[in-house]
């Protein structure tokens, strides 16, 4: 029965990573369309002599085009179908399988109505949700990678318009089903399993030594199951594959030690629920928020100014992250990782300096116009390309 189990609860990691790849949006939010939907990055080139790697662009968020936004309300209910199947698919399987033990787990052991153990799932998960605002403001082009995946979905799934009372509600029925599903069978299943099976080879091990090893299995399951396949298996050689495994074991782990702890599943599932929905509502706030101030801006336009000055200004104060009107070198180095061009850290530097015509350690957006029109280097000819459709 492990076996079985184990398969049906990775198997729905396959449905869940085929449908968030962005060009499986069926419906368009608005005018708003991405160009290139490739998600996924196999391999990086081999640095230029420059010291820039060039690859492949990632779909970056779409300049502001006439209407985009409109009034009505927006939600992909096809991607988002697609992900509410998946769980259910995992929750059906399980119930098949186990011969409706997931069912009586999720009707005895969680307790939605009982407000002591959910306030200690939401006080458990503050440190991941601590982490992982850490890693949304990171440089690493890495993390800038999952970051702008991220966006992406959140952004097909919700549209470009800021819509915080339906975000909330389809993001919190959503994140309940999946907190519920997959610790029901991750943690309240698949543990105690692994954990028996292992008590029952002739093994010199604690208790606490069996009991992590079965949480190491149990997590690592989870985090497999959450991996992007849709590449076919050499997916999960590349680096962002090991980042996401290693960030979905730790997660795993932590809801692991929740239920163990305090012996009540309700903590891991409220606190699993509560990281889904910061991930999805706090990233649409910000991300509605950023694009709110772009297009404000890009449409501040002289009546004479040239064709493509509102495309520049909207880029500009996309990669402005903290609204200040301005542009540092992180949010430049991280700006234009969007547009196919990493910058090595120890080059970031020089390519701002450049850039930096007062030396005031920001770019304003006469130096930022400057720089994409007239500069030289990698970085420059990457945002002509992508902004004005100059090929240098």
């Amino acid at each position: 029965m492990t076996a079985s189990l184990l398969i049906f609860a990775l198997a729905p990691g396959l449905v869940f990573s085929w449908c968030t790849t962005p060009h499986f949006a069926t419906q368009s939010p608005g005018a708003c369309t991405f160009s290139q939907p490739h998600r996924y990055l196999t391999s990086l080139r081999a640095p230029s002599p420059s010291g820039v790697e060039n690859r492949a662009p990632m779909e970056t968020l779409p300049v502001p085009s006439s209407g985009s936004e409109g009034n009505k309300l927006f939600v992909n209910t096809p991607l988002l179908s697609q992900l509410l199947a998946s769980q259910l698919i995992i929750a059906v399987a399980a119930a098949i399988v186990t011969r409706g033990s997931t069912l009586k787990i999720i009707a005895e052991s969680i307790g939605y109505d009982h407000p002591a153990p959910i306030a200690l799932g939401l006080l458990c998960v503050l440190p991941l949700v601590a982490l992982n605002r850490f890693l949304e403001t990171s440089e690493s082009s890495l993390f800038a990678e999952i970051n702008l995946s991220t966006n992406l979905f959140v952004y097909s799934v919700f549209g470009p318009r800021r819509q915080p009372v339906v975000t909330a509600i389809v993001s919190l029925g959503m994140c309940l089903l999946v907190g519920t599903v997959e610790e029901t069978v991750f943690r309240g299943q698949l543990f105690p399993i692994f954990n028996q099976w292992i008590s029952a080879f002739d093994v010199d091990l604690t208790s606490f030594e069996s009991g992590l090893l079965a949480a190491l299995l149990s997590s690592a399951a989870f985090a497999a199951g959450h991996l992007n396949l849709r590449g076919g298996l050499s997916q999960i050689f590349t680096e962002e594959a090991q980042v996401l495994f290693a960030l979905q074991l730790f997660g795993a782990m932590l809801y692991c030690a929740m239920y163990v702890v305090t012996g009540d599943l309700t903590v891991p599932v409220m606190a699993h629920a509560a990281y889904d929905f910061n991930v999805f509502f706090g990233t649409h706030m910000r991300l509605t928020s950023q694009l709110a101030y772009a297009r404000g801006l890009a449409k501040s336009l002289e009546s004479d100014e040239e064709a493509g000055m509102e495309k520049l200004r909207y880029v500009f104060y996309l990669m402005d992250i903290d609204q200040d009107g301005y542009v540092s070198r992180k949010e430049l180095r991280i700006g234009l990782y969007s547009f196919g061009v990493e910058l090595p850290r120890s080059w970031s530097g020089g390519v701002f300096g450049m850039a930096d015509k007062d030396k005031s350690g920001q770019l304003d957006f006469n130096e930022f116009v400057e720089f994409v029109k007239n500069g030289s280097g990698e970085a420059s000819n990457a945002l002509k390309r992508s902004i004005l459709g100059v090929r240098s």
